[in-house]
This record gives C-alpha cells, sequence and structure tokens, in this order.
C-alpha cells in the first residue's frame, strides 16, 4: 500500500513537474519548435563543417550565423520593402481622390462614381471608411513597433537553442527515442515517416513557391506589367507566407489593370486587368491549391487531404510555423495509429 501510494506522489509530481514546464515555455514554443525545424533540417550540412573544422562549437556557431544571413536577413528587408511600397500606394491613391481621380473622365461609370461621392448619404460613410482605415493602418504600424521587444526575444531564443540543438542532437535523438514506448521497429517507422514529411514539407513548398513565381513572371510579361522578373520573385517570396500568398501581388495588379481601364485607359486595359486576374486565379492559385498537396502527398507518403488540413489547421494553432507542424503533427499521429492498430492485431 505504502509502495502504491509513492508511486502516485511520484506520478503526481512529474505531471505537475510537466505542466509547470509547458506554461513556463508556453509563450516561447513556436520559437523551441522552429529551432527543433532548422536543427533537423540543417543537420546534416552542420556534420560536413564539423568534419572540416573539426571544432563543434565553432561549427554551429557558424552555421546558425549563415542560418540568420540567408533567412532572417532577406526577411526583414522584404517586409520593409513590401510595407514602403504598401504606404507609397495607400498615400498616391488618397491624394488622388482628394485631387479629384474622376476629373477628365467621361466614361458612364466616372458619371455615376461622381453622382455618388457627391452625394451626402454616399460620400459620408466613404470618407468614414478611408478615415476607419487610415487608422487600421496605424494601428498595425504600431502594433509592430510594440512587438519589435518581442521578436527580438523570441529570435534570440530560438538562435540559442538552435545552437545547442547543433551540439547535443544526438543525445537529444536518443532521449526521444527513450520516450517512445514502442519497440525499434515500431520506432524506425515513426522516424522514418517524420523525416519523409519534412523532406516533403521543405522541398514541396520551395518548388511550388519557385513555379508559382515563374508562372507570375510569365503571365506579368505577357500582359505588359513592368518588372515581371522583380515581382515574380516577390510572388515566390509571397508563396512561402500562409494566407497571403502571392494573390497579394496579382491581385492588386488586376484590380490596378481595370482601374486604369475604367478612368480613360480604355478597354484594352480592362480586358487586360480582366484577364490577368483569371490567369493568377486558375493558373497562379492553382498551382498552390491543386499541386502543393498532391506533390507534398507524393513526397511524403501521406494522402493529400491530411497534408492539406494539417497545413490549413497548423496555421491557424501555431501561424507561421504551422505549415510544417500541421501536416507533420497529423502525419505522425496515423502512424502511431496504424501501429497501435498492427500491435492490438
Amino acid at each position: 500500500m505504502k509502495k502504491v501510494h509513492t508511486n502516485i506522489v511520484r506520478a503526481a509530481a512529474v505531471i505537475l513537474l510537466v505542466f509547470l514546464s509547458f506554461m513556463i515555455l508556453k509563450p516561447f514554443l513556436i520559437s523551441l519548435f522552429t529551432a527543433a525545424l532548422l536543427a533537423y533540417v540543417f543537420y546534416p550540412l552542420y556534420a560536413r563543417i564539423v568534419k572540416k573544422t573539426a571544432k563543434k562549437r565553432v561549427s554551429s556557431l557558424l552555421l546558425c550565423l549563415i542560418i540568420f544571413l540567408i533567412i532572417i536577413i532577406p526577411s526583414f528587408l522584404f517586409m520593409n520593402i513590401l510595407v514602403q511600397e504598401t504606404y507609397s500606394l495607400y498615400t498616391i491613391g488618397k491624394n488622388k481622390l482628394a485631387g479629384g481621380v474622376l476629373e477628365g473622365c467621361d466614361r458612364l461609370i466616372c458619371d455615376q462614381l461622381k453622382m455618388v461621392v457627391s452625394n451626402p448619404t454616399f460620400g459620408v460613410p466613404l470618407r468614414n471608411i478611408l478615415t476607419t482605415f487610415t487608422n487600421y493602418l496605424v494601428s498595425i504600424g504600431s502594433s509592430l513597433l510594440i512587438s519589435i521587444p518581442s521578436l527580438v526575444l523570441n529570435l534570440f531564443i530560438m538562435f540559442f537553442v538552435l545552437y545547442y540543438l547543433f551540439l547535443d542532437g544526438p543525445k537529444v535523438v536518443k532521449g526521444i527515442n527513450k520516450l517512445l514506448l514502442v519497440d525499434k521497429d515500431h520506432r524506425n517507422q515513426i522516424f522514418k515517416q517524420f523525416n519523409n514529411v519534412i523532406k516533403a514539407l521543405v522541398y514541396g513548398y520551395l518548388i511550388i513557391a519557385l513555379a508559382q513565381g515563374l508562372a507570375g513572371a510569365l503571365g506579368f510579361f505577357v500582359f505588359g506589367i513592368p518588372s515581371p522578373l522583380f515581382w515574380g520573385l516577390m510572388m515566390a517570396l509571397l508563396a512561402l507566407i500562409p494566407v497571403v500568398g502571392a494573390g497579394l501581388i496579382w491581385g492588386i495588379a488586376s484590380i490596378i489593370l481595370v482601374a486604369n481601364g475604367v478612368f480613360g485607359g480604355g478597354t484594352v486595359l480592362i480586358v487586360k486587368g480582366v484577364l490577368l486576374f483569371l490567369y493568377g486565379f486558375f493558373i497562379i492559385s492553382g498551382i498552390e491549391n491543386v499541386l502543393k498537396p498532391r506533390l507534398i502527398g507524393q513526397l511524403s507518403g501521406v494522402n493529400p487531404a491530411v497534408i492539406m488540413l494539417g497545413i490549413f489547421g497548423g496555421v491557424v494553432f501555431m501561424g507561421f510555423p504551422g505549415i510544417v507542424f500541421g501536416p507533420l503533427i497529423l502525419a505522425l499521429m496515423i502512424t502511431t495509429m496504424d501501429i497501435y492498430l498492427a500491435q492490438k492485431d
């Protein structure tokens, strides 16, 4: 009886410690998951560097620096360009509205819009919407500034953990092996599935993003949009960001073409804008919505429906890292259930 009581106390203590540890680490879970993912993907490169330098700490520090340079800095530069261009477009649009964007336009639609804007019933709500949108932009900028310290802290934690994961990676894997209450064959099955899904997600996302960028650049070239290669690169980068995607660029471009056609540019621009929108919707977005789940599903050996559910559910649950961890968790859950059912048989 005393032994049972002792075991209950120990189990309760372990559960309490696990719960408290989770609450302590909860604010940094995304940083920890991202560090673990980067360590897994880049560990083969770390092993090669260690062979060259014969110094683990130097190799880990060097690789962390390389990852910082090739991932973080371009991301910040890209976001800076995106914010500047968005603000510039907003400023230009506001100035045109203030200066009378409809002046000189003799089309029927322009006459109708002039009547709508001049009518207080519609004009006042339109101005209120513009004011609300301005305040929204200001609030977004303020929230970004406020979140900078938290972002810097999370980046520091991510790279700090990444540094030690490179050093102690084999020990961590051994510890996970001991925690998995299954035999060696089933452990190998789980790790094989894990490896397949990670590779499929990494290569799948990169291939699809490049395909969308190439399709976008080709579309912009055909429809006469300036700098098609630059915008193709931007679409490839945005394709890696969930929810936003390449549609942010081709969608705005098609709207601008149609607007320019409506306000004096002629029917040709309207047709180009509509065709660009249809091209973007069916071709550029189709590459992501149709080919991505199939490609990742084939590479990982997981049903495409599971991949798609994992991507969207993971993004809702975890944000950006969820595009990888969502499908990974579902795939591992299915593998674990298969092992459990096989043992039952």
